[in-house]
């Protein structure tokens, strides 16, 4: 029956959502996946049993709580040891945080943030028709540029900025000292420090002192997920900063968006000292294997420095060889070649086991001997 329906989208829908293409998220039943800077270890044995025992009894009949949610903030709290002058909000996914903020500021506002960054930054501008402006990340190094962002700060004076800490998909911190300039050029701007990766950042944070900061400056979030530790399929994220923007933040969050399953798992596994110091120690292995791959890499490209789960290399030869190569293999890793003119070139290859980085070592050298790479 479907066939005979003659629907007019572009009298329905807007134009520029039909335009864009949907954001891709490719099977990958039977492959490494190196592609989505996930944490490669599964949870083990004893905690699969107790998490599973302690999920049997949630109650999926009934809608999360306020209080649940508020558990939920307080485990968040003790967890990343947020001082309580801050507040805290909760998202499915640090994603749908950002689309949050992006709704909290005005119509015809501007979002400034850094290219090459997180997708996401743009896609939510896009779609609350807000407007986006990127100042490129210096060629040679990635390092940011502060004299583009002071001047696109002057000229647009755009109530939203994002600085992921570390980047995606470069991996490493910017300086201090320049997001330190930026906090103090912007005081009109809300300020958002992404630190998705910050478990791998050895201590890189602006969480601890986020307390002391918007005394002078209340202007400053601390955006983070829990989705690179381990934990990427309870979609959790949240976000920390002056009560009086939370609050603000609150209103256009959407009720009930931490399932009950999510804030049971949180519960079981962040409450727990035993359980994160399991999370910990995966983290660290990854680091331990980062500087292990950043040295077997460097036979291959430019190997860049990583404070993430993640290397970003510029291959020797073609990228697109080599992607699809490692494809037929069974192995996933990230092409950003067209993702911006200054990662030409580049794979971003997420840190697997040792089992499945001895994988890759092995294909790449494969494919070296086929491409010359």
């Amino acid at each position: 029956m479907t066939e005979n329906i003659n629907l007019n989208l572009q009298n329905i829908i807007r134009q520029d959502i039909i335009d864009s293409p949907a954001y891709q998220v490719h099977s990958s039943i039977g492959m490494i996946k190196l592609d989505a800077m996930e944490n490669p270890f599964i949870l083990p044995e004893n905690l699969q049993k107790g998490l599973a025992q302690h999920l049997s009894v949630v109650h999926l009949n009934r809608y999360p709580s306020p209080e649940d949610y508020q558990t939920s903030v307080d485990i968040i709290r003790n967890y990343a040891d947020i001082h309580s002058d801050l507040d805290i909000l909760l998202g499915n996914g640090s994603d749908e945080i950002i689309s949050m903020l992006a709704n909290l500021i005005p119509d015809n506002s501007y979002i400034l943030a850094l290219s090459p960054s997180f997708v996401m930054y743009k896609a939510s501008a896009d779609i609350a028709r807000l407007n986006f402006i990127s100042i490129d990340l210096k060629s040679d190094d990635f390092n940011l540029d502060l004299e583009g962002m002071k001047n696109a700060i002057q000229k647009y004076n755009p109530r939203l900025i994002y600085l992921a800490y570390p980047n995606n998909p470069t991996g490493a911190c910017f300086s201090k000292n320049d997001i330190d300039e930026i906090i103090k050029f912007a005081p009109n701007s809300l300020i958002i420090i992404d630190e998705a990766y910050q478990a791998f950042t050895n201590n890189k944070t602006y969480m601890s002192s986020l307390p002391d900061i918007i005394k002078q400056y209340p202007n400053i979030l601390v955006m983070r997920t829990l989705s690179k530790i381990g934990l990427a399929g309870l979609r959790l994220g949240y976000i920390a900063g002056h009560k009086q923007i939370i609050q603000q933040l609150n209103k256009v969050r959407p009720p009930y968006n931490i399932n009950v399953l999510t804030q049971a798992s949180i519960e079981f596994l962040l409450s727990i000292q035993e359980n994160i110091d399991t999370l910990n120690m995966q983290a660290q292995i990854i680091c331990q294997q980062r500087i292990i791959m950043a040295e077997k890499l460097d036979e291959f490209g430019k190997v860049f420095n990583s404070d993430a789960n993640f290397l970003l290399i510029r291959m020797n030869k073609d990228a697109n060889i080599v992607q699809n190569k490692l494809k037929e293999a069974g192995i996933l890793v990230k092409n950003v070649s067209n993702m911006h003119k200054n990662l030409h070139n580049c794979l971003r290859i997420s840190i697997g086991t040792l089992e499945e980085n001895n994988k890759l070592l092995e294909w790449l050298k494969k494919i070296k001997v086929i491409v010359n790479i």
